[in-house]
């Protein structure tokens, strides 16, 4: 919100911590701006410019605007980013489960498939009575047509 929107939201969009990695050298992105009626392209310009500079120079970028006029002052960007070439960025960190014991662990390999039922469905006939005849026979659903 307020004079700095656009740069917030672009910060928020590439910085943000639940990221797994950066953008930084991304050679695609595909960028969203979303915001009401008063965002100006200067402020757009703005947002993208702070976007692209983190990606490869030659980086392929598509970018779009969306007006959505209950957004009030609110700006929203979205960015998809592909084609790191195993650069390493920050990542989670691996979860060990040697560490577990006891009730904590349960690998997958105790766990039972469970089996699945079938249930008939059962049309009252007021509503298959109700049934447009205009419709052809392909418009009616497949429960109805395999009815006996």
């Amino acid at each position: 919100k307020g004079e700095s929107r656009a740069v917030d939201a672009a910060k928020q969009a590439v910085f943000s911590p639940l990221l797994e990695t950066t953008i930084e050298g991304a050679t695609g992105l595909l960028i969203n701006v979303t915001g009401n009626s008063t965002v100006g392209l200067h402020e757009t310009a703005e947002a993208l410019n702070l976007i692209t500079e983190l990606a490869n120079p030659d980086a392929e970028i598509i970018y779009g605007t969306s007006i959505n006029d209950n957004m009030s002052d609110e700006m929203k960007i979205t960015v998809i980013a592909t084609g790191f070439q195993g650069q390493k960025g920050r990542r989670f960190p691996k979860i060990s489960t040697s560490n577990l014991t006891g009730d904590e662990y349960h690998p997958l390999k105790d766990v039972r498939p469970v089996e699945a039922t079938r249930e008939e469905v059962v049309i009252p006939q007021e509503e298959a009575d109700t049934w447009d005849s205009s419709r052809t026979r392909a418009d009616l659903p497949s429960f109805l047509k395999n009815r006996k």
